[in-house]
C-alpha cells in the first residue's frame, strides 16, 4: 500500500443534478462525500503475488515455498479478520456522523485508522519474522536483498506521473519463466538505484516537510528551494522508472516486451484519460437493434475519425501534464510569493483553475470541441427514435481531480 504522503492528492466533488433544478429547496441542493478507507485498507499489504519476490530472491524450493504460503495464509486471515472489526467500527462512526449531520464526528475515525495501520504493519512484521526462522544460512545471506524489495513495496508511490511505476512488480506479473542475463542485470541495477532514491526521498521529506511549511510563512524563496530539491528526487525516480522499462523491453521476448511497453504507456498517460460521452454514445449506438448496415458503416467511419484525432491529443496532453507537474507549486507557496490570488470565499475552487493561456487549458478546450463535434456527427447519423433510445452516456454527477501539490 503506498505511503499516504506519496498518494496523489485527488479530491472528487459530486454535484448532483438537483443543482440544476431551481425549484428545489436550498437545503436539498448539494452533497459531499468523504472516505477514510478503501477495500485495500483491510487487506494484507503484502499480496500473494508479492511472495514471488521471496521465491525469486531466496531461491525457495517447492517445499519451502509451500511452507511460506502456509505462513502467509495465517497472516492474511488474521489481517482480514481483525480488519473487518475495524471496518465495522468505522461504519458505526460514519453512520453516527450521517445521522447527526455532523462531518466533524468522523474525526475520531482517524485515530482508529492510524491504530489499524500500526497493527497491520506489526502483523506483516510477524509474518516476515516467522519466514526468516525457516531460512537456510545461504538464504539468510540473501535477506538484505529481500529487505530492499520490502522497502520498495513500502515506499512505492509518488506524486508525479511515472514516479509510482514499479518495474519489478510489473515484470513479476508478466510471469516470465526465465530472464536473460542482460535483463537480470538491468533489473538488479534498477533495484539498487531505486532503493537509494526511495530512501533519499523518504528521508528528505520526513526531515523537511514541517520546515517547508514554516518557511512558506517566513521565507518563501527558501521554501521554494526545499520544494525544488524534493522535486528533483521525484523526477529522478520517474526518469529511472521510465528509462528502465524501455531498456528492459529491449531484452524481453516480443509478447512480454509489448505488454511492458503498453503498461508504461498507460501509466505515463493516465491523467490524460478523460471519460467522454462521445465514446460511450458511439458504442451504445452501434448496439441499437434498429441500426442499419449503412448506419453501422457510418458509425465505424466516425469511430475511426474520432480515434485518429484522439490519439495525438492524448500524446500532447500527456506531455503538457508532465511539464505542468514539474512547474506546479503548492498554492500556499504561490500565494506567499504573490503569484496566486488570496483565498476567495466566494470562489472555493479558484485554486483548481489554470489560466486560459495555459497549455493544459487549451488542450482541454480542444478535447471539449472534438467531443462536441463527434456527438454532433453521431446524432446526424441516427433517426429521432434512435436518438431517444440512447443512454445518457455518463453518470449523473460531475467529477474533478486536483493533482496539484499540497506539500513536498
Amino acid at each position: 500500500m503506498p505511503h499516504p504522503r506519496f498518494t496523489l492528492i485527488s479530491r472528487a466533488i459530486s454535484l448532483f443534478l438537483a443543482l440544476l433544478l431551481p425549484d428545489l429547496p436550498a437545503h436539498a441542493q448539494g452533497s459531499m462525500s468523504m472516505s477514510y478507507f478503501s477495500d485495500s485498507s483491510f487487506e494484507p499489504s503484502l499480496s500473494r503475488s508479492d511472495l514471488d519476490v521471496f521465491i525469486r530472491v531466496l531461491k525457495l524450493k517447492d517445499a519451502e515455498t509451500q511452507a511460506m504460503y502456509d505462513l502467509y495464509e495465517g497472516y492474511a486471515q488474521t489481517v482480514r479478520r481483525d480488519g473487518q472489526k475495524v471496518r465495522t467500527l468505522m461504519y458505526d462512526i460514519m453512520e453516527e456522523s450521517e445521522i447527526y449531520a455532523d462531518p466533524g464526528r468522523l474525526n475520531k475515525g482517524s485515530k482508529h485508522m492510524q491504530e489499524w495501520g500500526t497493527e497491520s504493519e506489526e502483523l506483516k512484521r510477524a509474518f516476515v519474522d516467522d519466514l526468516k526462522a525457516l531460512l537456510t544460512r545461504e538464504q539468510e545471506q540473501r535477506w538484505p536483498i529481500v529487505e530492499r524489495e520490502l522497502r520498495r513495496m513500502k515506499l512505492f508511490g509518488g506524486r508525479l506521473t511515472g514516479e509510482d511505476i514499479d518495474i519489478v512488480r510489473i515484470v513479476n506479473n508478466l510471469k516470465l519463466t526465465d530472464l536473460s542475463p542482460a535483463a537480470d542485470q538491468i533489473l538488479e541495477a534498477y533495484s539498487q538505484d531505486l532503493d537509494r532514491l526511495l530512501v533519499q526521498r523518504e528521508a528528505f521529506i520526513t526531515d523537511n516537510e514541517p520546515r517547508f511549511h514554516e518557511l512558506i510563512k517566513s521565507d518563501p524563496p527558501a521554501a521554494e528551494s526545499i520544494f525544488l530539491d524534493a522535486l528533483r528526487i521525484r523526477i529522478a525516480i520517474r526518469d529511472l522508472n521510465e528509462r528502465t522499462a524501455r531498456q528492459l523491453a529491449d531484452q524481453l521476448p516480443p509478447d512480454p516486451a509489448a505488454k511492458l511497453r503498453e503498461q508504461l504507456e498507460n501509466r505515463t498517460s493516465s491523467r490524460a484519460e478523460i471519460k467522454s460521452r462521445a465514446e460511450a454514445l458511439i458504442k451504445a449506438a452501434k448496439d441499437l437493434d434498429t441500426i442499419t448496415t449503412a448506419q453501422l458503416n457510418q458509425l465505424n467511419e466516425l469511430s475511426t475519425w474520432y480515434a485518429e484525432r484522439l490519439a495525438p491529443w492524448k500524446k500532447s496532453m500527456a506531455d503538457a501534464i508532465r511539464r505542468q507537474e514539474e512547474e506546479d507549486r503548492p498554492i500556499s507557496l504561490l500565494r506567499a510569493q504573490g503569484k496566486a490570488p488570496p483565498h476567495d470565499d466566494n470562489d472555493y475552487y479558484a485554486q483548481w483553475k489554470l489560466p486560459p493561456e495555459h497549455p493544459v487549458t487549451k488542450l482541454r478546450q480542444e478535447r471539449y470541441e472534438l467531443d462536441k463535434e463527434t456527438r454532433r456527427k453521431l446524432l446526424a447519423i441516427l433517426t429521432d427514435d434512435q436518438r431517444a433510445s440512447l443512454p445518457p452516456g455518463r453518470s449523473d454527477y460531475a467529477n474533478f481531480n486536483d493533482y496539484r501539490p499540497g506539500g513536498l
